[in-house]
């Protein structure tokens, strides 16, 4: 191996190097393994232990993750320590893996310790302990919408990791490694973040500003109009737009936008427009506590009645037959 004790004269004064993981039910396994491994590799490149990693769940008990892999954890809530940075390990079905115990000992430890952050969907579980208003935060793309309604005080970001203040979040699983190999920058300098970032073979530490997911790789398409039209489409859900609009605001003729639709997609731009807005009407549906109303208005209908009406003919069921996956209420 190669001698990396030069980086240890190079270090910056550090916060502390004491992490306290704590893993929900399903916990994403690449999410939790790409916060570490980088951290034992800083250890390796730094030439001493400076990083501590370890694992508690709520009860102390073993907790299974999302791909079923059981992960014993060294104790409970009870025992993280105080000095540590706390991060919440979250993944598949967060809104039904966590309890009002989780939420308030977050609220509790929030302010007995230096930094609180979320991996994947735990910075859901963040938002409903009150721990990230006025802060900015980003969340898996999947759930971005819901948050985004549900939590108007969060400075809520599609980027793929947020570090602001003493709050960290991550969109996702291999986010997680950016989060991370950005707090060994800020910690030690650029040399150190590379050096690891090449340990993991991640290539290169990647800008909170990168897309987590672009369009082109979601949807499989790669016609320029296409891409241009369903992107304008997904920002104005709200506020609707008429196809003409889209297709002058993508560059081509809306008779042109509507061929590329059926041949490349299969359905009219306005099928699919309405269903982008349903699906999104279903996500908040399932995920926030927002009103029937409130949910028309923030996926562009009219009223609830028409709204109602096209999400049965879409999923066979009334929205007020949904049921709700948040299992307690905001702010409980």
């Amino acid at each position: 191996m190669n001698d990396m004790s030069g980086y240890k004269r190079f270090a910056q004064p550090s916060r502390t190097g004491k992490f306290a993981f704590v893993l929900m039910p399903r916990f994403s396994l690449l999410a939790l393994a790409g916060t570490i491994e980088p951290l034992r590799h800083a250890n390796h490149v730094l030439g001493e232990d400076h990083y501590s990693w370890p694992l508690f769940s709520e009860d102390g008990n073993a907790v299974l993750s999302s791909s079923g892999v059981p992960v014993s954890p060294s104790g409970s809530l009870k025992d993280v320590p105080l000095d540590a940075n706390v991060i919440l390990v979250g993944g598949a079905d967060v809104l039904q893996s966590y309890s009002p115990v989780l939420v308030k000992w977050l609220r509790h430890i929030a302010v007995r310790v230096g930094m609180v952050g979320g991996l994947c969907t735990a910075t859901r579980v963040l938002a409903e302990a009150g721990l990230l208003d006025g802060h900015r935060a980003t969340i898996h793309w999947e759930m971005y919408e819901s948050m985004r309604e549900a939590f108007p005080d969060v400075e809520l970001s599609d980027r793929l990791y947020e570090v602001d203040r003493n709050r960290m979040t991550c969109a996702g699983e291999a986010a997680s490694t950016d989060m991370i190999l950005n707090f060994l920058m800020s910690d030690h300098g650029k040399n150190l973040a590379a050096a690891v970032a090449a340990q993991v073979l991640h290539g290169r530490v990647r800008s909170p500003e990168e897309p987590q997911a672009p369009l082109a790789i979601r949807t499989g398409i790669r016609n320029k109009y296409l891409l241009q039209a369903i992107a304008l489409m997904e920002r104005h859900q709200d506020d609707k737009l008429d196809i003409e609009q889209i297709a002058e605001r993508a560059g081509c003729s809306r008779r042109q936008l509507e061929r590329l639709f059926q041949t490349k997609v299969g359905l009219p731009p306005v099928t699919y427009y309405r269903n982008l807005r349903l699906d999104r009407a279903r996500q908040l549906f399932l995920e926030t506590d927002l009103s029937l109303m409130e949910i028309s208005i923030a996926c562009g209908f009219a009223n609830s009645s028409t709204m109602s009406l096209a999400y049965k003919r879409r999923f066979g069921r009334s929205p007020t037959h949904e049921e709700k996956l948040i299992v307690v209420p905001a702010r409980a």
